[in-house]
């Protein structure tokens, strides 16, 4: 998303891509039989946004570190030269 606040150009990369949920997540009746995922998986996202001449960066959020036993989520935006690169994992 992209969005104007006074002489700033806000992104948020976090919202950049779309990951398609799986039809049981969407469901709006409950589910007869509980959700059972036993075999691992690993989703891993990767964006580079190359700035225009004369931008700059002014800040960038914190990495995130989750983790939670059964499931691990990371991201991080870094910022060299003109290219900010978000990155972002989850892990179950």
């Amino acid at each position: 998303m992209r969005k104007n606040a006074g002489n700033l150009l806000l992104v948020r990369s976090r919202v950049l891509g779309k990951q398609r949920l799986d039809r049981c997540w969407k469901r709006k009746r409950p589910a007869n039989f509980p959700s059972n995922s036993r075999d691992p998986s690993m989703t891993a996202t990767r964006f580079a946004i190359v700035l225009p001449p004369g931008d700059e960066v002014d800040d960038v959020p914190p990495p995130v570190d989750a983790d939670f036993g059964f499931a691990s989520y990371h991201s991080k935006t870094e910022v060299k030269g003109n290219v900010i690169s978000y990155t972002r994992s989850f892990e179950m």
